[in-house]
């Protein structure tokens, strides 16, 4: 059985505005612009053929996908929620030295648990709390720096 050729036919609005006319044409000049008006149709013919190996047409490979994606409801509902432990750690603080240490116990505290959540429960929950106890130990870090230049090393 020999494959079927791929047969498209369009048409072509032709414009001869300048060019040379053919005899059976000038009838059909546009009147403004000298431009005929007639479409010409032509004919496509592709013959199908065995394909050269550039790009490979036999069925693809096996597709493996991750057995418990991590999906982004989990990881928003997950950044939330270590969001507001963060905050909760945050506000018990009096001072700069008692807030970067707050913040450091909740910040690992959130990433053993983003780790027992990668083991056992949701990757992406893991993420959310991931990033945020990053970002909770990047500010932390970042007040001490900033009391640092200003005052004095406040940490003690």
């Amino acid at each position: 059985m020999s494959p079927m050729p791929i047969t498209a036919t369009f048409t072509v609005a032709a414009s001869h505005s300048g060019g040379v006319h053919s005899p059976d044409h000038h009838d059909d000049k546009d009147a403004d612009t000298g431009a005929c008006r007639s479409p010409r149709r032509y004919r496509l013919v592709v013959q199908n053929r065995s394909p050269s190996g550039l790009f490979p047409a036999g069925p693809h490979g096996p597709t493996f996908r991750e057995p418990h994606p991590a999906r982004s409801w989990p990881a928003v509902i997950g950044a939330g929620a270590t969001s507001v432990w963060l905050l909760l750690m945050g506000l018990l603080a009096r001072s700069v030295a008692s807030f970067f240490w707050l913040t450091i116990v909740a910040v690992l505290l959130a990433s053993a648990v983003a780790v027992v959540l990668v083991r056992a429960g949701d990757r992406g929950a893991a993420v959310g709390v991931g990033v945020v106890a990053g970002l909770g130990a990047c500010i932390a870090a970042t007040t001490v720096i900033v009391r640092l230049i200003i005052v004095g090393w406040p940490v003690w």
